[in-house]
C-alpha cells in the first residue's frame, strides 16, 4: 500500500479526531438516556403527588361526608362546609393526575389508571346523591346512605393506593436511589391510614354516644398497632445519617403530637372510657377538634417526604436536560473543530502539497510555462514552494543560454554558409570571364582583358 504522506496526515488526524467524536457521542447519548429517565421519573413523581394529596384530603371528605349525612343540617352545617372545601381539593388533585397520566410511559400503569377514573367517576356521582339527601331531613334520609356512600369512598381509597403502589415501584426500577424517601412515605401514610381507621371507630362512638362493643375494640386494638408497627419502621429510617433534617424534625413534631404528647392521653382515657362500658362524655366535635392536628402531623411526614421526592427527581431532571445541553454544545464544537481541522489540512498541506508535486512532475518533463503558488507563504510549505521557484528560474535560464548558443551556432553556419556561397561565386565568376577571354584569344582577338 503507498503511504503518501497526504495519506499519513489524513490518517493521523483522522485517528486522533475520531475517539474524541465518538467519546462525546457516546456522552451525548447516555445523557439523552438519563433524561429520558428523569423526564419519565419527574412525571411518575408528580402523578404520584397528585395522588397521594387525592389520597390525603379524600379521607376527611369521606369522614365529613359520613358526618354530614347522620346529622340534621345544624349540627351538620360544620361538615358540610369542610366536605365542600375537600372536593374541591380531590378534584383539583384528580385533574392533575388526569394531565399527567396523558403523558406516562408504562403501559401497565394504563389499566390501574383507567380503573382510578371510573372509580372516581362513581365518587363524583356519589356526591351528587349525597347532596340531595342532605337536601331532606333527617328523619327522611335512607337508611343506607352512610353506608352506601363509605363503600364507593373505599373503593375509590383503595385504587388510589393501588395506583401509588404500583406508580412507586415503577419509579424503585428507575432510580433505586429514591427507595428510602419511598419507604418513608409509604410507612407514614400507613400510620395515618390506620391511624385514620382507629380514629373513624371512635368518632362512630363518640358520635353515637355509646361504648364500644367487643369487635370494635379488637379492631381498634389492631389498627392502633398497626399503626405503631408503621410509626416504628418510619423511625428507623428517619434515624438513618443520610435523612434530611427537615424529616427528623417533622417526625418529632408527629411522635410528640401523636402519639406521647396530650393527645395521646387525651385519646387514651376516652379508649379507657368507651372500652369499659361507659359513655364517651363528649361532643362529635369537641372530639375532632382535638384529633385534627396531631392526624395531620403524621399525613406532614408522608407529604413532606413526597415533596422532597418531586423536588429530588425535579433537580435530577433538570440536571439531565443541562447534561444533554452540555454535550450536544460539546459534539457540536468536535464536529465543528474536526470539519476545521480538516479544511486546514486540506487547504493548507494536501492541496499545496500535490500542487507542488504537480509542479515538479512537469518541470521533468520540460514544461517551463508552470505558475508555482505559494511562494509567498511564511512557512514549509512556502520554503518548498520557493525552492520550486528556484529550480523553475534556474532551467528557465539554462533553457534561455541553451536558445542562445543555438542562435549562436546558427548565425556561425548562415555566415559560413554565405562565405562559401560567395567565394564560389567569385570563383565561377573568375573561371567564366577566364574561359571567355580564352576563347577569344583563341579566335584571334588579342584586345580581350
Amino acid at each position: 500500500m503507498f503511504l503518501s504522506i497526504r495519506n499519513v496526515v489524513t490518517g493521523i488526524f483522522l485517528v486522533l479526531s475520531t475517539p474524541l467524536a465518538l467519546f462525546t457521542w457516546t456522552a451525548l447519548s447516555d445523557a439523552r438516556h438519563a433524561q429520558a429517565v428523569y423526564e419519565e421519573l419527574d412525571d411518575l413523581s408528580r402523578f404520584n403527588k397528585a395522588l397521594f394529596d387525592a389520597l390525603l384530603v379524600f379521607r376527611s371528605e369521606r369522614g365529613d361526608s359520613r358526618a354530614a349525612v347522620t346529622l340534621d343540617v345544624q349540627a351538620g352545617a360544620g361538615s358540610v362546609e369542610s366536605m365542600n372545601r375537600r372536593r374541591a381539593a380531590v378534584d383539583a388533585s384528580m385533574a392533575q393526575a388526569r394531565a399527567i397520566a396523558a403523558r406516562l410511559r408504562p403501559q401497565d400503569l394504563n389499566a390501574s389508571v383507567a380503573q382510578l377514573m371510573e372509580r372516581y367517576g362513581e365518587v363524583a356521582a356519589f356526591r351528587g346523591v349525597i347532596d340531595a339527601e342532605l337536601g331532606r331531613p333527617l328523619n327522611r334520609r335512607s337508611l343506607t346512605l352512610s353506608a352506601d356512600w363509605m363503600a364507593v369512598a373505599s373503593a375509590f381509597l383503595a385504587q388510589l393506593e393501588q395506583t401509588s403502589l404500583a406508580t412507586e415501584a415503577h419509579m424503585r426500577s428507575l432510580d433505586p436511589s429514591q427507595m428510602p424517601l419511598l419507604q418513608m412515605r409509604a410507612y407514614a401514610w400507613a400510620t395515618r391510614a390506620t391511624a385514620g381507621d382507629s380514629l373513624v371507630i371512635l368518632n362512630n362512638a363518640v358520635a353515637a354516644g355509646e361504648p364500644l362493643g367487643i369487635s370494635l375494640q379488637e379492631r381498634l386494638s389492631i389498627a392502633d398497632a398497626t399503626a405503631a408497627y408503621a410509626w416504628g419502621n418510619v423511625g428507623v429510617l428517619v434515624n438513618h445519617p443520610d435523612s434530611p433534617d427537615a424529616i427528623r424534625h417533622a417526625y418529632q413534631q408527629a411522635s410528640q403530637s401523636y402519639f406521647e404528647g396530650p393527645f395521646a392521653q387525651f385519646r387514651a382515657d376516652l379508649v379507657a372510657r368507651i372500652t369499659s362500658g361507659e359513655a364517651p362524655g363528649l361532643t362529635i366535635d369537641q372530639w375532632r377538634a382535638q384529633t385534627t392536628e396531631p392526624i395531620n402531623s403524621i399525613a406532614a411526614v408522608a407529604s413532606l417526604a413526597m415533596d422532597m421526592l418531586n423536588e429530588g427527581t425535579g433537580r435530577a431532571r433538570a440536571a439531565a436536560e443541562q447534561a444533554v445541553r452540555h454535550y450536544r454544545l460539546m459534539f457540536g464544537a468536535v464536529l465543528a473543530v474536526a470539519a476545521l481541522g480538516m479544511a486546514i489540512i486540506v487547504f493548507r498541506v494536501i492541496r499545496p502539497m500535490s500542487q507542488l508535486t504537480q509542479c515538479m512532475n512537469t518541470l521533468a518533463r520540460g514544461d517551463l510555462s508552470v505558475t508555482v503558488r505559494g511562494a509567498k507563504r511564511r512557512d514549509e510549505m512556502g520554503e518548498m514552494a520557493r525552492s520550486v521557484a528556484v529550480f523553475l528560474q534556474a532551467a528557465k535560464r539554462n533553457k534561455e543560454l541553451e536558445e542562445a548558443a543555438e542562435r549562436s551556432e546558427r548565425e556561425r553556419e548562415e555566415m559560413r554558409a554565405r562565405a562559401e556561397a560567395e567565394a564560389e561565386a567569385r570563383l565561377t565568376e573568375a573561371t567564366g570571364t577566364l574561359a571567355a577571354n580564352l576563347k577569344r584569344l583563341a579566335e584571334g582577338d588579342l584586345m580581350c582583358e
